[in-house]
């Protein structure tokens, strides 16, 4: 009974029944008490008293011919048995993570609820938490201006039969929100469409999209919500349905749809703009506030004092929200919650579910119970999440999630003393020491994306320079070296951020043994590269030692380039003609970087034609200048030209522009 597991059978119940709490029935021998049936009880748990005899007898009664995998995906997912029939047993799988959407359903859902489950997932929503298809069927969402130019991009891509719509914004604008109001929307207008809900656990997109035509007869559209969770792999998946009159419909930030996804995507990509709200959203805003958010002073106030309020804290839909309703700073307030919980031990489980949230992709309740009671002594796991109600909870999918991520980097940024930071990253990663190498191979898609970031060396080097002590930084890698030794990833980040210290020998030896671990590893192979190379600038003569760092880069870079490996968030030939051009003119040999320019200029040039990045073109910018006039003007880095931040999109600023906003008339001209 005090196995995770069960806690997460509890949570998957939750979840499939909606809006109710959910049942599970316990069968023990054990004879309990009445306070302990009762505290089981609590739990949403009916025990009986039995033996596992009993039990198989009755499930044999209940289910004489068996219960089989096909019939849970039916009971789950309802798909028609012709439609079953098609499948094997290996699709079985991919078609679990396709949830059909009925547009009807969910609005019946919405009506049916009382007013105090309304009001109690109004004020989740309204706080900052991810909305449900049943949150975007209610009146609870605000009906933004913004909503209709959406909805109206989305219906011209249907009608080009475009294969990707994203709509891209800040985060906290609203756009996840917009996007699932007006896709129930379209699907229940048009008889001929059908929607479903691709889950982020699913193993392979490609399958999914497989499963799909087989089990549906009608015009899909598919909601695959984050991006981010899928990354440049979603580019591969798509190529799978052309042809199929599929649609598919997701969400992301602007700064990782400039930075990293459109290099993958644009081409197929009709790209929407989801603005921040204006004047004419102050009205449905004040009256969803007041009907469902207890704020006083907000409810005291004159409607033109409120409409004022909205005005001075425009800025994203979530922060406005809370500033109108606190009448305080945002950041003021998120302080006085954080101070206000009852213990640090509460405070622990908080910071570790929010570096999940930062992650953007949660954890599961089973990782975060593990994960606490490592270190827990004076308050229960259950305790703790009780005593954080409103501020962590499941969001959909089986994961806890803080509110919000704008609420959490707070706390982790000004908040949380350092020491504890990476204490609670650690604790984290510890709970993947019982899987085997490489983890990212045996843990699922969102599992991954969270091992990847508690290791990616952008963000412990962001930390380390907030928190004044790279000491913490090479002790957090230092201290798992052993428990990760065989995984390549590990090594790879490990010598990246040391790398990122200046320490390029101990960089070289880390990424040196990723190689090893995961020979087939190009990113820890292009690193290594340009270490190389930086050490050969470095260096005080052009000796033996200086050739021989040179050549190996080179050869190794050359043989990345001859694979044509263009849709890839790192370019062999700018660190070549970077690194090769500059470690050569350090060591005064001018003439042999002359004779290579043109030949680096060429393939500069036609990698330009393919992909439109701004490294690149800097680069063959760089060289004609130097072929022409014989100027090298590369700019001093303390970073590298490689710094794998792509390995993790959530870490780039979203301040650099972009572009970021195409009417559907440009998707056209893009269309295969």
């Amino acid at each position: 009974m005090n196995e995770p597991i069960l806690t997460a059978e509890l949570e998957r119940a939750k979840r499939e029944g909606e809006l109710a709490s959910g049942c599970a029935y316990l069968v023990t021998p054990d004879d309990l008490s009445p306070i302990r049936q009762a505290g089981l009880k609590a739990r949403g748990i009916v025990h009986f008293q039995g033996t596992l005899e009993i039990f198989t007898n009755w499930l044999a009664r209940q289910f004489p011919s068996g219960l089989l995998p096909r019939d849970i995906v039916a009971a789950s997912n309802h798909y028609s048995p012709d439609a079953l029939a098609t499948l094997t047993p290996m699709d079985l799988e991919a078609a679990q993570s396709l949830k059909p959407i009925y547009p009807s359903e969910k609005l019946n859902l919405a009506r049916q609820m009382d007013e105090g489950q309304k009001a109690q997932l109004a004020r989740q929503f309204l706080q900052g938490f991810p909305p449900s298809w049943t949150v975007a069927a209610s009146d609870i969402p605000v009906e933004l201006d913004a909503i209709g130019g959406l909805k109206r991009n989305i219906e011209a891509a249907l009608a080009i039969s475009a294969e990707l719509v994203v709509a891209t914004g800040q985060s906290g604008s609203g756009k996840s929100t917009a996007v699932m109001i007006c896709l129930l929307r379209i699907v229940a207008e048009n008889e001929n469409l059908a929607l479903y809900d691709l889950s982020h656990e699913t193993k392979s997109v490609t399958n999914a999209f497989s499963v799909l035509r087989r089990v549906e007869s009608k015009r899909v559209i598919v909601h695959v919500g984050d991006l981010f969770i899928f990354g440049g792999s979603l580019r591969t998946d798509l190529e799978s349905l052309f042809g199929q009159d599929v649609l598919v419909v997701g969400t992301a930030r602007s700064g990782e749809w400039n930075e990293h996804l459109s290099r993958y995507l644009d081409d197929v990509a009709i790209v929407h703009d989801f603005q921040r709200f204006v004047r004419t959203d102050f009205d449905p805003l004040i009256k969803r506030l007041v009907q469902y958010v207890p704020a006083p002073i907000f409810r005291r106030m004159t409607d033109a004092q409120r409409k004022a309020k909205f005005a001075s804290s425009k800025s994203q839909l979530l922060i406005a929200l809370r500033e109108a309703t606190d009448s305080t700073n945002f950041t003021d307030t998120i302080s006085s919650e954080f101070e206000n919980l009852p213990d640090d031990e509460t405070k622990r489980l908080l910071v570790m579910v929010g570096i999940a949230t930062i992650a953007r992709v949660g954890m599961s309740e089973a990782m975060a119970r593990e994960a606490y009671e490592q270190s827990a002594s004076q308050r229960s796991f259950d305790q703790a999440l009780s005593a954080l109600g409103g501020i962590v909870a499941d969001a959909g999918g089986g994961r806890l999630f803080a509110r919000h991520e704008l609420y959490v980097r707070h706390i982790l940024e000004s908040l949380t003393p350092r020491d504890e930071f990476f204490y609670c990253m650690s604790r984290i990663l510890k709970t993947f020491v019982k899987y085997d190498t490489p983890i990212i191979k045996y843990v699922n898609r969102q599992d991954a994306a969270l091992f990847r970031f508690l290791l990616n060396h952008y963000y412990i080097f962001e930390s380390t320079k907030r928190f004044r002590s790279e000491t913490l930084g090479i002790g957090h890698y230092g201290e798992n070296e052993i428990s990760f030794q065989l995984d390549g990833h590990f090594w790879l980040q490990y010598g990246l951020f040391m790398g990122r210290l200046g320490k390029d020998e101990v960089a070289v030896e880390l990424l040196t043994k990723s190689i090893r671990a995961y020979p087939d590893n190009i990113f820890a192979s292009h690193a290594l590269a340009d270490i190389q190379l930086k050490m050969a600038r470095s260096r005080p003569v052009y000796d033996a030692k200086t050739k021989a760092l040179i050549s190996d880069a080179v050869t190794n870079l050359l043989a990345q380039d001859a694979r044509h490996e263009t849709r890839t968030d790192q370019y062999p030939i700018v660190t070549l003609c970077n690194g090769h051009i500059g470690a050569l003119l350090a060591h005064g040999q001018t003439g042999e970087a002359t004779e290579l320019a043109p030949s680096y200029y060429d393939k500069l040039t036609q990698l330009e034609k393919t992909v439109a990045a701004p490294m690149v073109t800097s680069a063959r910018q760089r060289m004609l200048l130097f072929a022409s006039t014989g100027e090298w003007n590369l700019p001093l880095r303390d970073l590298h030209e490689y710094d794998g931040r792509a390995a993790n999109p959530s870490l780039r600023s979203s301040a650099r522009k972009g572009r970021v906003g195409r009417d559907h008339d440009r998707g056209k001209s893009r269309k295969r």
